[in-house]
């Protein structure tokens, strides 16, 4: 998982629905989040280095109705 450039959040929805994705720095800040309408089955979002703050360990959250996940990504120089 460590990227550089840039890094793609996969999930999949059992249904069509609204869903959001944040992501947050060690600290619990969050430094992006995106809202919007998603189908069902796979979707990806790309995400680019210049839109976090700096290298390091960061966390992403996808929720979606009752759905919730939180999993590590890595940002390297």
């Amino acid at each position: 998982n460590p990227f550089k450039d840039f890094t793609n959040i996969s999930f999949e929805l059992a249904k069509a629905s609204d869903a959001t994705i944040r992501i947050l720095d060690l600290t619990g800040k969050m430094v992006y989040s995106q809202k919007g309408k998603y189908e069902k089955g796979f979707n990806t979002i790309m995400i680019n280095n210049s839109q976090l703050n700096k290298a390091g360990i960061y966390y992403y959250q996808i929720e979606a109705g009752e759905f919730s996940s939180t999993k590590k990504m890595i940002l390297i120089e």
